[in-house]
């Protein structure tokens, strides 16, 4: 979220240079890759950071968290936009935001922290092919205690929010605290939905502060047999999870 700043923010204007990953198929792989063409996503005085990176097929597609145009604060806002190009060259498509906060509830006032995953997503009678995970905080408690929720589509683009959100909450509250979001999914499944999920609690362990749940359905986690993650780098919360079919490691 961005009024905790928990993490550090790649902030991009015309060019994306930064490591992320790349899910090509449902197999997630590290690479440093420089982004042109894509313009700022709202105002001049906007901010645009967390991508998460699909290559779907020809077309590689981005989705990242940017303030919403309709919003005045430099507090609230946060929404998600979408953009995408042909994998073999080509030029960015025209930034559209894709998904806005809720009139009210626990994503009123902020979301952002995509992380895009495809599959097979079974809700409310109808399959969907992406789920989006992403954090998000209540207008009526203000930037702090963030949640994670779930969002299904079947194009990337028009995304259909899980009634029941959030599917993952803090431990406990804390006036001002962080709450739990920063997450980042993975699919071992492409005709499934066998979903890792990291993320970060700022309520779990001081010393620990991110874990690790799974899901067979990609909407109910098995929170109370999560796993600790230990940070790999001093100070680092989270980052991107990939795993290596061949060698049996994840990254």
């Amino acid at each position: 979220m961005r009024a905790i700043l928990m993490k550090k923010k790649l902030v991009v204007t015309f060019v994306f240079t930064f490591f992320l990953s790349l899910t090509i198929f449902g197999t997630v792989f590290a690479d440093s890759i420089n982004y042109t063409g894509i313009e700022s996503a709202s105002r001049t005085d906007s901010y645009n950071y967390g991508p998460t990176v699909m290559i779907d097929g020809a077309t590689t597609k981005m989705w990242w968290c940017a303030h919403n145009p309709n919003h005045h604060s430099a507090w609230d806002g946060d929404s998600i936009w979408y953009s995408s190009k042909t994998t073999d060259g080509g030029t960015w498509s025209t930034a559209q935001m894709v998904m806005e906060v809720s009139a009210s509830g626990w994503d009123s006032l902020d979301i952002c922290d995509p992380s895009v995953v495809k599959g097979a997503f079974a809700y409310n009678g109808h399959t969907y092919a992406y789920a989006m995970y992403y954090s998000a905080a209540d207008a009526a408690v203000g930037p702090s205690n963030t949640q994670i929720g779930v969002a299904f589509s079947d194009n990337g683009t028009t995304w259909v929010k899980y009634a029941a959100n959030p599917i993952i909450t803090y431990a406990y509250f804390v006036t001002g605290g962080y709450g739990v979001g920063m997450q980042t999914a993975y699919n071992s499944n492409l005709s499934g939905s066998n979903i890792t999920l990291a993320y970060f609690d700022a309520t779990g362990s001081s010393a620990q502060p991110s874990f690790v749940v799974t899901s067979t359905d990609g909407i109910n986690f098995n929170i109370g047999g999560r796993q600790t993650l230990p940070a790999p780098v001093a100070g680092v919360s989270i980052g991107d999870i990939a795993y290596s079919p061949t060698e049996g490691i994840w990254y």
